[in-house]
């Protein structure tokens, strides 16, 4: 039985990003409902698209810089509407939130007046789903390809998709050309970890919008795809809190396929590891040519102590003395 897609987005922010996703759902054997294919009908707009979001059976959430239409009576976005009524249908529910950082968006379609009920919205959705951005209609098409291979099935006569190792071989050479036209983007990689993990450091965490004190770096080999010589330098990833346990638990002796979004930004970054203390540590001064003659050199010159500075403080918390500690 085909399965039935609704997709929920505002229209004149996102027309492009719709066009590609009606268009990719033409390779999959489902029926497609949103705004486009509604035509005339008696009941209001409203009424409408929630009667179609209640037949369906997968919700797709595309959330730009709109708001979108509001209902009077709860003074609700239809966008938000459609989307409380997929929860309340049980549906599967995907949602996209747009990149604001490296998206390019015409200031034209900003939503001025509606701008805080928006950010309201979005912060609902990240608080009740594991939700996804998108930079381009490109981009937003191929992290749903991805999901749709999952819970829906090709047409017969579909041809198989290019490999994905190749496809991220094609946004690695456009990645090192114009690093700004596809940063963000998803490629698959097969990859070894190496070394030890080590705590990322504040300047990078705040460079690429990562939580400071919650994520982690490990130097990574690529085994596949076979990369050319000037790509080379993805010798590291960055590892979010949601994965930090399992990239915890991984027998690092095996290859893994990964998932990985490549990021660009145009400062260079000094330190990719940081320390939360301050260390102390001794260093050696070298001795001057006449210790060679036999001379001796006091202690007070033959080291010093440097403190390499944490990126924090540290302290404890009392929350409940637990028993005496008894002295003699």
């Amino acid at each position: 039985m085909k399965k039935t897609v609704f997709i929920s987005s505002t229209y004149i922010d996102l027309q492009e990003e719709r066009k590609e996703l009606w268009k990719a759902l033409e390779k999959f054997n489902v029926i497609v409902k949103g705004m486009e294919k509604f035509g005339a009908r008696t009941e209001d707009a409203l009424t409408t698209c929630l009667n179609e979001v209640e037949q369906s059976d997968i919700y797709i959430g595309i959330i730009g810089v709109r708001f979108g239409s509001i209902d009077k009576a709860t003074k609700k976005s239809y966008t938000q509407l459609e989307y409380e009524k997929a929860v309340e249908s049980k549906q599967l529910i995907l949602i996209y939130l747009i990149d604001t950082e490296n998206a390019h968006v015409i200031p034209s379609h900003f939503d001025i007046h509606n701008q805080e009920k928006l950010k309201i919205f979005k912060s609902k959705l990240k608080e009740n789903h594991t939700v996804d951005f998108f930079k381009d209609s490109t981009d937003l098409v191929d992290k749903l390809n991805r999901q749709f291979k999952k819970y829906l099935k090709r047409k017969e006569e579909e041809k198989k998709s290019t490999d994905d190792y190749e496809n991220s071989i094609n946004v690695l050479n456009r990645f090192f050309l114009t690093p700004k036209s596809v940063t963000g983007r998803e490629i698959r990689l097969r990859i070894n970890f190496e070394g030890n993990p080590y705590p990322l450091s504040k300047e990078i965490c705040s460079k690429f919008g990562l939580s400071y004190g919650n994520t982690i770096g490990s130097e990574i080999k690529v085994i596949k795809p076979k990369l050319n010589p000037y790509l080379n330098n993805l010798s590291s990833i960055c590892i979010d809190s949601k994965n930090v346990d399992t990239f915890l638990e991984l027998d690092k002796a095996k290859e893994y396929d990964v998932l990985a979004r490549i990021m660009f930004h145009e400062e260079t970054i000094n330190k990719k590891s940081t320390m939360f203390m301050d260390f102390k540590y001794e260093v050696m001064i070298d001795p001057p040519d006449d210790y060679m003659q036999g001379v001796d050199i006091p202690d007070p010159y033959a080291t010093y102590t440097e403190i390499r500075k944490g990126e924090g403080c540290v302290t404890l918390v009392l929350k409940e003395i637990t028993s005496t500690a008894n002295t003699q």
